[in-house]
């Protein structure tokens, strides 16, 4: 049995030292090569960061896991686990192309796949949650981006890809240049 003290801290701490992980932390060296994540409390190796100056080791506070996980509840309206099932959902590929993602991060892993939202319900970079519409791969996401989340661009872009024969011929464009070019558009 322990005394009064050491059971009065099992009960509050779970620990009859009485000490926090802060504390316990302190007292214990971490691994070489590896650094304490705040968020998860845990110790995790380097690579498991990204750098950021000003920092104990040039690292950020937290794990690329928690930054994730706060990330996209913060900016998308949406947790770990909502995320979990639309790509499980998915099959852990972009809901438009049918692909895994190929991109690699700062840390040459495998990037995740982007939340993509309706624009049009939620101006700006956020997200109420309500207008998400799936998951997307990097390269999806830029081009629905930069076509301003418009379906008819996006509906005439495909009719071009599909559209069998090419729209300028050769002799076309010379004639319109207004070059003269032998055996073009020469008599």
């Amino acid at each position: 049995g322990w005394c009064e003290m050491h059971y009065g801290r099992w009960l509050l701490y779970e620990d009859p030292l009485g000490m926090s992980t802060m504390t316990a932390r302190r007292l214990v060296p971490p691994p070489e090569g590896y650094q304490w994540c705040s968020k998860c409390e845990r110790y995790l190796l380097f690579k498991e960061f990204v750098s950021h100056k000003g920092n104990p080791n040039d690292l950020s506070r937290w794990c690329t896991t928690c930054a994730w996980k706060n990330y996209i509840l913060k900016i998308y309206n949406v947790t770990w686990e909502q995320y979990s099932e639309m790509w499980m959902a998915q099959d852990g590929r972009c809901a438009t192309c049918k692909k895994p993602e190929t991109v690699r991060d700062v840390n040459d892993k495998i990037r995740r796949l982007s939340i993509d939202h309706d624009h049009n319900h939620c101006r700006g970079n956020k997200s109420c949650g309500k207008c998400v519409r799936g998951l997307l791969c990097s390269n999806c996401n830029r081009v629905i981006g930069m076509i301003d989340d418009n379906a008819e661009t996006a509906e005439e872009m495909a009719a071009y890809l599909r559209s069998s024969g090419v729209l300028y011929s050769e002799e076309v464009l010379y004639a319109r240049s207004g070059l003269q070019v032998e055996g073009v558009n020469s008599p």
